[in-house]
């Protein structure tokens, strides 16, 4: 490209990417006169304005046009818990917190294979295992929340940070909790379908600016993630991350009946329903 010097495997690419650079945007909106390139995104444009927002929150600033996330939203006024324990009532802000708060009703799901001895919690399981191999190397202190286990109690204080965090951005449509107020509004656009994140060669919409980012790669032919074991390369992080995976034999999603690992979240789904 002889604007900004970005190299192609072929010329069809480089058409597609010379739109970028369009100046012209004859396009424009009657209301705020906004303008754009193209006409499918001057479309989604006047639909925020058409959209009308007529469930508003009394006892705060909330809006939405829909019902059922209005009601969702009402329900944090009457009561501060989003998770509650379905055996004793216990409330909880996550449901991490509830899960493992219900191991302890459930029974003690993580077993020594030395001694059968049975506990509630996977820290304090690696703690005991030091009783029969005193040399190996454990992590003594284990977070109560998501039980992951840690090495030095500095590290879990630094740890239970995120769950604090965490806690005060919460899904009104599902609960989830995030580490931030932009983090809240991308996961947000997953209930309410907002994609305002329009791909200028195909007219693709994404919800956030990583994912337009990602895809974008599709028509350029990029391919910055490079496996160093075998030389694969990806456009994206993510597909490098489980690729990894086969040469590491990491399976860090692992079946709570049977134990079974597996590489990817969907993989263990679809084993959980055999189960079932």
């Amino acid at each position: 490209c002889k604007i900004c010097g970005r190299t192609f495997s072929n010329l069809k690419s480089l058409k597609k990417h010379m739109v970028s650079h369009a100046s012209e945007r004859p396009f424009e909106c009657e209301i705020c006169h906004k303008t754009y390139k193209w006409r499918f995104e001057l479309k989604n444009h006047k639909e925020r304005h058409s959209s009308d927002k007529k469930y508003k929150c009394d006892m705060c600033n909330f809006t939405s046009s829909h019902k059922d996330s209005f009601s969702l939203h009402k329900k944090r006024h009457i009561r501060d818990y989003r998770f509650t324990c379905e055996i004793c009532g216990k409330g909880f802000y996550t449901n991490p917190e509830l899960q493992g708060h219900c191991a302890g009703h459930t029974g003690e799901k993580h077993q020594c294979e030395t001694c059968g001895k049975g506990f509630s919690q996977k820290g304090n399981l690696l703690v005991h295992l030091q009783i029969h191999d005193p040399n190996r190397k454990i992590d003594r202190y284990a977070c109560d929340v998501c039980a992951k286990p840690f090495q030095y109690m500095a590290r879990l204080r630094a740890h239970r940070k995120i769950h604090e965090d965490k806690s005060k951005f919460i899904c009104n449509f599902c609960g989830k909790c995030v580490g931030s107020a932009v983090a809240l509004k991308i996961h947000l656009r997953r209930h309410t379908g907002e994609k305002p994140y329009i791909c200028q060669v195909c007219g693709k919409e994404f919800s956030c600016p990583t994912y337009l980012k990602g895809h974008m790669r599709s028509h350029t032919g990029e391919k910055p993630h490079t496996c160093k074991e075998c030389g694969k390369s990806f456009s994206q992080r993510t597909p490098l991350v489980v690729h990894m995976r086969s040469h590491t034999g990491q399976r860090p999603y692992e079946c709570n009946m049977c134990g079974k690992g597996f590489i990817t979240k969907a993989l263990l789904a679809v084993h959980i329903k055999n189960h079932n």
